[in-house]
C-alpha cells in the first residue's frame, strides 16, 4: 500500500497533538465510496457507507525515526461479501467520528474483493514516514508527540569546520566547533505540516568561517537540547555578515523552513 498522509494530521504532528506509540490509533478499511482529500481532518470526513467492517487497533506500534510501524496484516474480522477493498484510513479513536483525527490515507495496489470471511489489511515498509529531511531522532520525537514547533524553545547554532553532522546526532553536546550563542527563533508556525520560522540575527559572533546551523529545542543543557534539522551552507539558508553580526535567512518558498 502507498500512504498519504492528511495535511492537518501533519500540523497535529508538529504541534505535538499525536503520539503514536500510544495513542489509540486504528485502520478502517474503505471502498470505492471514499475519495482521499487533502481537506479531510477526521473520521466523519469519511461517509459510513464508504467504510467497510469495523475498524482494527493498531498492536505493537513503533515510530523509529519517524517511520510509523505496526504489527501486519490487520484483521478485519468477517468482512461481508461483495465490496471492494481500495484502501484504508489510519485515524486516533476518540469514540467520536468529529474528533478522531484521521492520519493517513493507505491505497491497495488493487482493488481486492471481499467473499464473507476475515480480511487481513497486510502493510509492508511500514504505514507512513515523516521528517525524511529531519535529524532522524527529532522525526521520532515529533511522531510520540514530544516536539510542539509552535510553543518550544527553538533556537539556532551556527557551526565551523570542524563539525559534520551524523544521523546518529540527536542532542547539541553532538555538535562540534559551535560559533556564538544559540538564537531564538521567532515568527514560528506550521501549516500542512510545512515548519515556518522568521529570519534571526546571530548578535556579536565570533570571527571565524560559518559551515552551517542547526536548529534545535532548548533547554538550559546542551545533553537534552534536542536536534532538529542541520543546514549547510547555501542550502536552506543564506549568511550576511555585517561587523560581528550574523543574518541567517530563513526559505520563503514552499518548503519555508523545513517540512513533516
Amino acid at each position: 500500500m502507498s500512504s498519504e498522509i492528511y495535511p492537518a494530521a501533519l500540523d497535529a504532528i508538529a504541534k505535538g497533538l499525536v503520539d503514536f506509540t500510544t495513542d489509540d490509533v486504528r485502520i478502517q478499511a474503505v471502498s470505492s465510496a471514499y475519495a482521499y482529500s487533502a481537506a479531510h481532518d477526521f473520521l466523519d470526513d469519511v461517509g459510513a457507507g464508504a467504510r467497510l467492517g469495523a475498524a482494527v487497533a493498531l498492536a505493537s506500534k513503533t515510530a523509529t525515526n519517524g517511520l510509523a510501524e505496526a504489527t501486519s496484516p490487520a484483521t478485519v474480522a468477517s468482512l461481508a461479501a461483495g465490496d471492494d477493498v481500495v484502501g484504508a484510513i489510519l485515524y486516533v479513536h476518540t469514540g467520536t467520528d468529529a474528533t478522531a483525527r484521521l492520519l493517513a490515507y493507505l491505497e491497495a495496489t488493487a482493488p481486492t474483493a471481499t467473499n464473507g470471511n476475515d480480511f487481513n489489511l497486510v502493510v509492508s515498509g511500514g504505514l507512513f514516514q515523516i521528517g525524511s529531511k529531519l535529524c532522524p531522532k527529532a522525526a521520532e520525537a515529533f511522531l510520540k508527540g514530544e516536539i510542539d514547533w509552535t510553543t518550544d524553545d527553538v533556537r539556532i547554532q551556527l557551526f565551523g569546520g570542524g563539525y559534520t553532522y551524523s544521523t546518529s546526532h540527536e542532542f547539541l553536546s553532538d555538535v562540534a566547533d559551535t560559533i556564538g550563542s544559540g538564537t531564538a527563533l521567532s515568527g514560528r508556525a506550521v501549516s500542512g505540516g510545512v515548519l515556518a520560522a522568521a529570519s534571526s540575527t546571530v548578535i556579536a559572533a565570533p570571527t571565524d568561517t560559518v559551515e552551517g546551523a542547526v536548529l534545535y529545542i532548548h533547554t538550559g543543557s546542551s545533553a537534552t537540547s534536542r536536534l532538529i534539522l542541520c543546514y549547510r551552507v547555501g542550502y536552506g539558508l543564506s549568511l550576511d555578515t555585517s561587523g560581528g553580526d550574523v543574518t541567517v535567512t530563513m526559505d520563503t518558498g514552499s518548503n519555508r523552513t523545513a517540512r513533516l
